[in-house]
């Protein structure tokens, strides 16, 4: 936080230094990368309220009191009204220039909020001040990436996202951002084309994800036909005629069954063996897979090709139907025009008849 102190810039009692927040009043005194959330439902309102009050009644007495509208903003931020409180820090800012710090908390906060553009203009100022701090590089990406992201320009939105996890592996914003976007495209990876230029790893993705042996039954080994039972009344009638034949084709039907029911034996056991070299192939495939998931950036880019061909087939089937109802339209317009020329053909040959049916009533007329 800007305020270092053994106290608890809200409630003014004592902190450990490792608290991020305070025990007495419940509010947040420490910021970062990884802090907790401002809760306000997390607050000991008997402490935090007459503390909040004290320092609104401290800064209308201090109006250019820096740290005073520091601790306002951080209140109003713990009370969960961003608004005010990213205000109340900005006008500190204003006054704190050379603390570089605010401004990277002020933009921390900013990105929570969504006050991408207010964010971006703070961790600048931070950065002219400490050019090489590591996490303000990595706030500033941060920044960028959902700001593209917001902007429906999910390529810069990735590239930015990788640029952060790859200054700040552990911090978990750009991590978590990576993984969600891999998890939305992961599943629909088998509609790139298998030719497609992803990099060597995304082709090796690639390639492993159309390989994958739970698409494709295992080979079965040719299952052993049964012989076909001796007819009874067929063998009662050669038993009277002919006891020896009869007995002979008996145990002939007994070898070929003990035959059967040892290559059944056989067949079972081959099934099994290829059941457990399918399930172990699988997990193989899991695996290698798993690895390779493990890349972050190289899945992100991966999938932000998945992304970019299913915006393209989306368009390419909207413009498709577009065409369609253009040509549907046109048809239809079509259509009344002919009717209307036809309409306008009858009448026109109607109004023929009724002159031809008048003219020749005129002619009656005259030669009576």
């Amino acid at each position: 936080m800007l305020i270092k102190a053994d106290t608890c810039p809200i409630c003014e009692t004592s902190v450990a230094p490792d608290d991020l927040r305070c025990r007495t009043c419940g509010g947040v005194i420490q910021l970062g990368l990884d802090g907790p959330p401002f809760l306000r439902a997390a607050l000991i309102t008997t402490r935090s309220q007459p503390a909040f009050d004290h320092w609104r009644e401290e800064l209308a007495r201090h109006p250019h009191s820096a740290l005073a509208r520091y601790r306002v903003g951080l209140c109003y931020l713990n009370y969960e009204f961003p608004v005010q409180g990213l205000e109340e820090w900005r006008q500190a800012a204003s006054r704190l220039a050379e603390r570089h710090l605010l401004r990277f908390e002020l933009a921390l906060v900013a990105l929570g909020a969504g006050e991408y553009a207010l964010g971006l203009e703070q961790i600048q100022r931070a950065l002219d001040l400490a050019p090489a701090h590591p996490q303000y590089l990595y706030l500033a990406d941060m920044l960028r990436a959902e700001a593209a992201w917001r902007g429906n320009n999910p390529r810069q939105a990735v590239q930015h996202w990788i640029a952060a996890y790859g200054r700040l592996p552990d911090a978990p914003q750009a991590s978590r951002a990576l993984r969600q976007f891999v998890q939305a495209h992961q599943a629909r990876i088998g509609i790139l084309s298998p030719n497609a230029n992803l990099g060597l790893h995304g082709q090796e993705v690639l390639r492993l994800w159309h390989t994958n042996p739970a698409h494709r039954a295992p080979e079965q080994p040719p299952a052993p036909v049964a012989p076909a039972p001796l007819g009874r009344l067929r063998l009662e009638g050669l038993r009277r005629l002919a006891p020896p034949r009869a007995g002979v084709m008996e145990q002939m039907y007994a070898d070929r069954l003990a035959g059967y029911q040892a290559a059944r034996q056989v067949y079972e056991a081959q099934q099994q063996t290829v059941r457990s070299a399918h399930e172990a192939a699988i997990h193989a495939w899991q695996g290698r897979m798993n690895t390779l998931i493990a890349n972050l950036p190289a899945m992100a880019w991966l999938c932000l090709a998945v992304a970019e061909e299913e915006a393209r087939r989306q368009a390419e089937a909207t413009r498709i139907a577009a065409e369609q109802a253009a040509q549907a339209a046109a048809r239809a317009q079509q259509r009344l025009q002919q009717q209307q020329a036809r309409a306008q053909q009858q009448q026109a040959q109607a109004a023929a008849r009724q002159r031809q049916a008048a003219a020749a009533r005129k002619s009656s007329r005259r030669k009576r």
